[in-house]
């Protein structure tokens, strides 16, 4: 149940209480949904280089996995 629990709850609670604007502005101005719909924040070049640093990151880890447990 602990690692259920650590694991599960961040993301959650991230989701839940992460806002970048509340629900009464976005109900006020429904101009401010066109940055989503436009992809301004999330772009094909933003998808790719944070691939590109999930590679990074994973190759970093089993490097120090080989060098501590090989």
């Amino acid at each position: 149940m602990y690692n259920v629990v650590f694991t599960v709850l961040p993301p959650l609670v991230i989701g839940i209480f992460d806002q970048f604007v509340s629900a009464r502005i976005l109900d006020r101005y429904p101009q401010l949904y066109i940055l989503g719909q436009k992809n301004v924040f999330f772009t094909k070049t933003a998808f790719w280089l944070w691939i590109a640093n999930a590679f990074y990151h994973s190759l970093v880890c089993l490097h120090l996995y080989i060098i501590y447990y090989c």
